[in-house]
């Protein structure tokens, strides 16, 4: 357990260490419409920033700018612009909601993350709550208009709650998008969510015939899916309470196969969540000598055959950019599929005892690793330490791992 300890302060330290400022090339454009190329704080937000810092070049000294300071500011790929909108300040938790259908608004400025761009307009606001706002660009900035309410049903004499939905955005963008002829009978599917709208106006740019000016893929993370292979050495320390803990067993060398399914979190630096379902195995023996010198002489034999389904779920953090080095760490379970064994006692005598030995059909532990992803593949080395084969044993695993994504998509 301590061993543990050590590892996640490890872990965590390094993640201290690495957090540092992240200055990428981008521009801003002024209130007199210039636009200044330099390098941008920038810090993957997740809630649209209420302030950027800027500078032209590293040797100087950063700037603070507002939303009225500027029109626009673009880094990594990402466009924001200035606006002034009309904010849905209305409950939107289900516990706090109200019986008024109609939103209820507050006037502000702020950056508006852009995710078209082009003669029809989309644009995202995730405010402070985490709460997502959508608004099209026509003379101005209009809010697509989405809120949930209570509303009164009455069944067989009796009054339920239940939630309604202002569902007017789809008509504004009916209107709006009123170019592409069959735009209405694509709308009914269409939820108040960044893909599924942005899903809308790239087929109203088909349907038309017209480019856009900017599209930015959107999304709220990436996943991926594939096969995880690799080879693992292992050793076992059976643990005074089994009473054979003097057993010296061999280390065990095995393949590992499986599968994994990793998801990237939302609007974060690097940060993984790392699944692995896999098949492992052990096979490890030993024997010593004890007694003699006026007592009798025997050998303790022990052999052990064990085979697992593993799942492996650990948090994976990108140390440098693109996962080119990353750190990990989390905790492993598995069930045993099959297994065999032998502790027995060899007396001089010619005799053979069986020793008492009670299995363990699961085990559970800890994970850490180091690694890299480049491309498709990521290889990464992995130490961990399980409780397994009785309950008083120790199971240490070193593994050189390599995976292969089969499939990326965004969730």
């Amino acid at each position: 357990m301590r061993r543990a300890t050590i590892i996640i302060a490890i872990l965590l330290g390094s993640l201290a260490c690495f957090a540092q400022k992240d200055y990428q090339h981008g521009y801003i454009i002024n209130s007199d419409g210039d636009t200044i190329r330099g390098l941008i704080e920038y810090k993957n937000w997740y809630k649209n920033p209420n302030t950027i810092f800027f500078k032209q070049d590293a040797s100087v000294e950063r700037k603070e700018y507002h939303p009225f300071d500027i029109k626009a500011f673009f880094v990594k790929d990402e466009l924001y612009k200035s606006a002034v909108i009309d904010l849905n300040i209305s409950p939107h938790k289900i516990a706090d909601l109200d019986a008024n259908p109609l939103p209820v608004y507050r006037r502000d400025t702020v950056f508006l993350q852009t995710l078209l761009d082009g003669s029809k307009s989309l644009y995202h606001f995730r405010d402070k709550n985490a709460n997502s706002h959508f608004y099209i660009y026509e003379n101005g900035f209009e809010y697509l208009v989405y809120k949930q309410y209570l509303t009164t049903v009455v069944k067989f004499n009796n009054a339920e709650k239940k939630i309604g939905e202002n569902l007017k955005y789809k008509g504004q963008l009916i209107f709006y998008l009123r170019d592409c002829h069959n735009i209405e009978s694509k709308m009914n599917s269409v939820k108040y969510q960044a893909n599924m709208l942005a899903n809308i106006f790239n087929y109203y740019y088909r349907c038309t015939n017209k480019s856009t000016n900017y599209s930015n893929d959107f999304r709220e993370g990436l996943s991926t899916f594939g096969i995880v292979t690799g080879i693992s050495l292992t050793s076992v320390d059976m643990g005074y309470k089994t009473g054979i803990s003097s057993l010296p067993l061999s280390k065990s060398t095995s393949p590992t196969i499986g599968f994994y399914y990793d998801f990237e979190l939302a609007r974060t630096r690097g940060l993984m969540l790392i699944n692995e379902l896999v098949y492992s195995n052990l096979k490890t023996e030993g024997e010593y000598n004890k007694g003699g010198s006026g007592t009798v002489a025997s050998t303790v034999k022990g052999s052990f055959e064990y085979h697992y389904l593993k799942t492996n779920h650990m948090i994976r953090y990108s140390v440098l950019r693109g996962g080119i080095l990353f750190i990990s760490g989390g905790v492993s379970t598995g069930v045993v599929l099959r297994k065999s064994f032998s502790v027995k006692e060899e007396y001089s005598t010619g005799l053979i005892s069986s020793r008492e030995f009670k299995p363990k059909n699961y085990e559970i532990g800890y994970i850490a690793g180091l690694g890299s992803h480049f491309g498709r593949f990521t290889i990464e080395a992995r130490y961990s330490k399980s409780y397994a084969i009785t309950d008083y044993s120790a199971t240490q695993r070193f593994d050189v791992l390599l995976k292969y994504q089969i499939l990326k998509f965004s969730r």
